[in-house]
């Protein structure tokens, strides 16, 4: 059976403008693909305007154009024959194979950000390993320490929270968009949300250095899965920006899946 492809153009309009952010090139295939999926649409749209000012030749092109399109029917929303359901297919075709071709620069693209998020979280992993600060802290408490060092440090973990925040939704997206390590299929089933219960991805393996992750929310805020990463919690074991191999690695490691990793 086919690989499903989850893929989709408001998917990879997203991942091109998370990559720009990231000062991240982006793949010949994707800009492509979002050129070829602008084409087809603007191709499904009949052609309008006044006719008085063509030229003549513009005149019987428009001719051709309408008698040309005159030929295809359809049967009804959601299915038959007709320009609509070639552009669809046109479409998945291209989303089918941008999704082949980017999957094996994924891995390369995590690595590239590397160097830059441990730059970044570094003073996250300061004050988790060095100050001992946690998500429970409070500024009153560090305030009472009367350390300069220790103020500073968690002054900073807050300016170290925002300028990691792209790589980490690029990191989720490449994960969510390309169907790659971790995804709701490598996790057992339902998990408790604030919605009820739902198939939830545990990302903090994505950015754990070592064993210092999980599968249950237990690195995120007051271990709701569908919320925030303790990012403190997190960097207590050491902060690591993971590739999807890396990611899936792990997770056979530590008996979540047993099914080999392929691009």
């Amino acid at each position: 059976m086919a690989k499903r492809i989850t893929l989709s153009p408001g998917a990879l309009h997203l991942m091109k403008g998370q990559l720009e952010l990231n000062d991240i090139p982006v793949p010949s295939a994707i800009t492509r693909g979002l050129e070829l999926l602008q084409i087809a649409t603007e191709h499904d749209t009949p052609p309008t305007g006044s006719v008085l000012k063509l030229t003549d030749a513009q005149a019987r092109a428009r001719v051709d154009t309408l008698a040309a399109r005159s030929h295809f029917w359809t049967l009804g929303p959601g299915g038959g024959r007709g320009l609509g359901a070639a552009v669809q297919e046109f479409q998945g075709q291209v989303l089918r194979e941008v999704h082949e071709a980017v999957r094996p620069d994924l891995d390369r693209i995590v690595e590239d950000l590397r160097p830059k998020f441990a730059e970044l979280a570094e003073p996250l992993v300061v004050a988790a390993q060095e100050f001992r600060f946690t998500s429970r802290t409070s500024s009153d408490q560090v305030i009472d320490r009367a350390d300069e060092n220790a103020s500073t440090a968690w002054r900073a973990t807050r300016d170290a929270l925002a300028a990691i925040a792209p790589i980490v939704q690029l990191r989720k997206a490449i994960s969510e968009t390309f169907d790659v390590s971790p995804t709701r299929d490598e996790f057992d089933g339902p998990i408790p949300t604030m919605g009820g219960a739902g198939q939830v991805v545990d990302y903090s393996v994505c950015f754990a250095e070592g064993d210092n992750w999980s599968t249950t929310g237990r690195y995120y805020l007051h271990e709701r899965i569908d919320g925030a990463i303790d990012w403190l919690a997190l960097a207590a074991g050491g902060l690591r920006l993971n590739t999807p191999t890396e990611v899936h690695e792990k997770l056979i490691a530590a008996g979540v899946v047993s099914r080999p990793f392929t691009f």
